[in-house]
């Protein structure tokens, strides 16, 4: 068993507002799904970070709060001068990885 740190969080050029995209409800894709239930399958534990409601039932996936790590308010603004949401990933699933000897 792993203790595994992920990070999903929709963003795309229509959001204009902070707190309308953090306020926005991530719907997870198939794709999402099946590595839900991989990892569910592998038996590891996830913590999934997010700056978006997000519902997902799988009992090892824990949603955590992006905002914890950075301030959601300085990631939006980051996407909005161009930043890729990859580097915020990276920044976060590091971070998180780095207290908890995490993947």
């Amino acid at each position: 068993m792993s203790k595994i740190i992920l990070f999903w969080t929709e963003y795309n050029n229509t959001f204009t507002d902070v707190e309308k995209w953090r306020n926005h409800t991530f719907v997870p894709t198939e794709l999402h799904q099946l590595a839900f239930q991989g990892h569910e399958k592998l038996g590891n534990t996830v913590e999934l970070y997010t700056y978006q409601k997000l519902d997902v039932n799988f009992k090892s996936i824990i949603i955590k709060d992006a905002h914890d790590i950075i301030d959601y308010r300085d990631a939006f603004a980051s996407l909005q001068s161009g930043h890729s949401i990859a580097h915020i990933s990276d920044a976060v699933r590091i971070s998180r990885a780095s207290d908890v000897n995490g993947i």
